[in-house]
C-alpha cells in the first residue's frame, strides 16, 4: 500500500510552526488518508506546503475528511481532523 506509516498521539502543531520544505515521490496516498481515523497524522519526508495541499484536496474530494497539515523539520506532517 504505502511505505509511510499512521502515527496516533501526535498532538497539531499551531499555525506557522514548521521549517524548510522539499519535494518528494509518493503512492497509494489517497489510500493511506481514507485508512485514517480522527486524531491520526502521517509525516511526509521532503513535501512543501504547496504540494501536500494539493495531495491532500485530490485524495479526499469525495470523501468528506478533513486534514490540517503542518511543516516540521524534514517534511510535513499531516493530521486527520474530522
Amino acid at each position: 500500500m504505502s511505505e509511510f506509516k499512521i502515527e496516533k498521539g501526535v498532538p497539531l502543531l499551531p499555525k506557522g510552526s514548521g521549517r524548510g520544505p522539499s519535494p518528494t515521490k509518493g503512492t497509494g496516498f489517497k489510500a493511506l488518508l481514507n485508512s485514517m481515523e480522527v486524531g491520526d497524522s502521517v509525516f511526509r519526508p521532503g513535501w512543501n506546503a504547496r504540494r501536500a495541499s494539493g495531495a491532500v484536496a485530490t485524495a479526499t474530494k469525495d470523501g468528506g475528511f478533513k486534514f490540517a497539515q503542518r511543516k516540521v523539520e524534514g517534511g510535513i506532517r499531516i493530521w486527520r481532523i474530522e
